[in-house]
């Protein structure tokens, strides 16, 4: 899919739709219209634009009329405003649906006496009378959540699940209404990007996992935390996760051509918001309107037109290469969205995002999943699990995680996992204590540097650790120390549990171990010595002689490589994220079930690449020069 947002604030709907067929746009979403007086008469935009669906067959799916704050326990107003637009549109071929813009759910949208109602009988529904009181909760119809998580960790816990739950019910209402109208209607909900802070606003496994699509505004600068976000989004989705680039918010045109090329490999389609920051032309009635932020009147760059254009041209010629495709990564990076609701520890996002972005830069791919979206069938793709600091699981969770190691699994485990219980209330020792091998001790400080004592893990240099950054100091049941801190602490433990292993790190913030300033801890990252050596090391050890499915030599750090699959197919995306000079001489080997009938090539262009045969499963290649994306297909 690729969405252009137009909110109406230009005359000529001809123009806009010959421009939106000349970007090659799949969709137009549509917000705010208005009547423009034009000499002798208004103009109905809108209306012109539904006119002009039915010669140019570009679906138009408009915000919802009138839609304002959300009454999370009465859905009529919503449904109101749709069956409006359905009334006024839906005779048009081109009414496709309706957009919900950032739909989020506050605490005081629903601290109320119905809302406390609902929670009651949300805990009566979810816990027998026996569990509540193992639960401390006694008089179950007097409860009033706490506003505070320390005041009752297990109440207000379970308030933020009752806001969870409450929202994806209703918008899964809402689309089930907008579908009973029309099968074919879309509801696209574009949601912000409060992972790494508040997620329970609007929970991202939660809405993908109920809801047809999902779109997510990252109000961001082309960064790998977009690519790590989206990944997460598609690990809980049943339907398509859009990537909304806030054009805006790109501070040069060569952000925003990275931007819109993130979503080649990590998403199902790109929503540009909106018009008036990438038109090709300043629009001057818009910038003259009062209700628009001076601040935002000089987002507009000169350039952005001519990169859509090229981007989505580009999009439109390699689209059967972008969809139905899945990650051939044997590796998982596990996020809990639960630890960072529950936990007030607030980079535990940034530690993920260090870690994931470290493998980046040894250009070993890692899929970004959800604890909340692993089943057994999922988990079972994987030969890897890194689970860094997710203190918070749940006893599904857990139990999870302990019988795939037990089957075989190897889990990288990094301090204070499985340390609280689904609570927050931390315990005594890990939950995951037998499996790791270790009695936890303490949380504490003052260690500095890492020194492997393993032969299997040979490193080039001492790891680096920050001496302000906790551990946890733990003492050995069945596990071996690899590794310790320079004050003898263990810091890397290794246990076989089963037919599987366990690979326990000590230091808590390893991913945040980089040198840089707050404004790019998203985006560049120097390591301290040593610390992406070891991840990946780690890494590559656990996978127990498997190779990776390619190999990346003369290559940038801040150049990702990302494989996708279709049947009898390899499609590579490289993502040059840095703005500097364009990436040369890039050599690639390349892991191949067959060598028969092999065709390499650019599906830009259809440029044949020539390649040469290492072994019966093996193919080496060199890519040609590039700026900022490229990509290769593979077939076999």
């Amino acid at each position: 899919s690729r969405i252009m947002s137009y909110h109406g604030y230009d005359k000529k709907a001809d123009y806009i739709y010959r421009s939106l067929k000349r970007l090659n746009t799949t969709a137009l979403q549509t917000y705010y219209f208005q009547h423009f007086w034009s000499g002798d008469r208004f103009i109905d935009v809108e209306k012109e634009l539904y006119e002009l669906s039915k010669r140019y067959n570009l679906p138009i799916i408009p915000g919802a009329a009138n839609f304002g704050k959300i009454d999370w326990f009465n859905s009529a107003e919503c449904k109101q405003s749709i069956e409006k637009e359905y009334n006024t549109w839906g005779k048009y071929p081109g009414f496709a649906g309706v957009e919900l813009d950032e739909p989020t759910i506050k605490d005081k949208d629903v601290r109320n006496e119905e809302g406390y109602k609902r929670f009651r009988e949300y805990l009566k529904n979810k816990y027998s009378s026996l569990r509540l009181k193992e639960l401390g909760i006694i008089n179950l119809e007097s409860i009033i959540p706490p506003e505070k998580q320390e005041e009752s960790p297990v109440l207000w816990t379970e308030w933020q699940y009752f806001k969870i739950e409450l929202m994806v019910n209703y918008l899964k209402e809402i689309e089930d209404y907008l579908k009973s109208l029309r099968p074919d209607l879309v509801l696209l909900p574009v949601i912000q990007q409060f992972l790494p802070t508040t997620p329970q606003l609007c929970s991202y496994p939660g809405l993908g996992s109920q809801l047809s699509c999902i779109a997510m505004d990252p109000y961001n600068n082309a960064n790998v935390g977009e690519a790590f976000l989206m990944e997460l989004i598609r690990s809980a989705s049943k339907g398509p996760n859009l990537l909304v680039p806030g054009t805006c918010y790109d501070l040069t045109v060569g952000r925003y051509a990275r931007d819109l090329a993130i979503s080649y490999s990590h998403c199902g389609g790109v929503w540009v918001w909106c018009w008036m920051y990438q038109n090709k032309y300043r629009i001057p009635y818009a910038w003259g309107r009062s209700f628009y932020e001076p601040s935002l009147r000089g987002k507009w760059k000169e350039g952005m037109w001519e990169v859509t254009e090229k981007t989505f041209r580009k999009m439109a010629k390699v689209e059967k290469y972008l969809i139905n495709t899945a990650s051939p990564s044997q590796i998982a990076l596990i996020y809990s969205e639960r630890t960072r609701i529950i936990d007030s520890y607030n980079r535990y996002y940034i530690n993920q995002l260090g870690l994931y972005q470290a493998l980046l830069q040894e250009h070993i791919q890692v899929d970004p999943v959800f604890a909340e979206a692993l089943t057994k069938e999922r988990i079972n793709k994987y030969k890897v699990l890194i689970i860094p600091d997710s203190r918070t699981l749940s006893e599904r969770e857990v139990n999870l995680i302990r019988n795939w190691v037990k089957e075989g699994g190897v889990l990288i485990s990094i301090a204070s996992t499985s340390l609280c219980d689904e609570w927050g209330r931390k315990q005594s020792n890990y939950l995951l204590s037998e499996l790791f091998g270790v009695n936890y001790q303490e949380t504490k400080t003052g260690a500095a540097n890492i020194t492997i004592a393993a032969s299997e893990i040979e490193m080039s240099q001492e790891i680096t650790y920050n001496t302000e950054y906790p551990y946890d100091l733990v003492s050995p049941t069945t596990a071996n120390i690899i590794a310790k801190f320079n004050n003898g602490d263990p810091a890397i433990l290794i246990n076989r549990y089963y037919k599987g292993k366990s690979i326990f790190l000590t230091p808590v913030k390893l991913g945040l171990c980089f040198q840089g300033s707050k404004s790019t801890e998203g985006m560049f990252k120097d390591y301290y010595p040593g610390i992406r050596e070891l991840i990946s090391k780690l890494t590559v050890f656990a996978l127990k002689g498997e190779e990776l499915p390619f190999i990346i030599s003369n290559c940038p750090k801040d150049v990702e490589c990302i494989m996708r699959t279709q049947p009898n197919r390899y499609i590579l995306h490289l993502l040059n994220y840095a703005d500097e000079e364009p990436v040369k001489g890039v050599e690639i080997e390349l892991n191949i079930p067959s060598l028969k009938r092999i065709k390499l090539f650019y599906p830009e262009d259809d440029q044949r690449i020539e390649y040469k045969k290492l072994n019966n499963k093996k193919i080496a290649f060199k890519l040609r020069d590039f700026d900022v994306h490229e990509m290769v297909v593979i077939e076999y």
